[in-house]
């Protein structure tokens, strides 16, 4: 799974800037931009702050993922 396209496509739809993403989940904004890059993947708790951030359950949230991996 490639979290860094669908969670960029997902802030982009959204309009949801990364560094108040970043704030609203509780890590850096260098580490949001690193987890886009793919340079770093994300732990299960930061997984499950992005989801509440984006107000989903971390099954919507990793569906998405892979619904997005899918259709590229």
């Amino acid at each position: 799974m490639h979290i860094e396209h669908a969670l960029l496509q997902v802030l982009k739809e959204r309009r949801y800037p990364v560094a108040r993403f970043a704030r609203d989940i509780g890590i850096a904004r260098s580490h949001v931009y690193r987890i886009l890059r793919g340079s770093h993947s994300p732990t299960l708790d930061t997984v499950r702050r992005m989801s509440e951030a984006l107000q989903m359950s971390v099954s919507e949230f990793i569906g998405l993922l892979e619904d997005f991996q899918g259709t590229n």
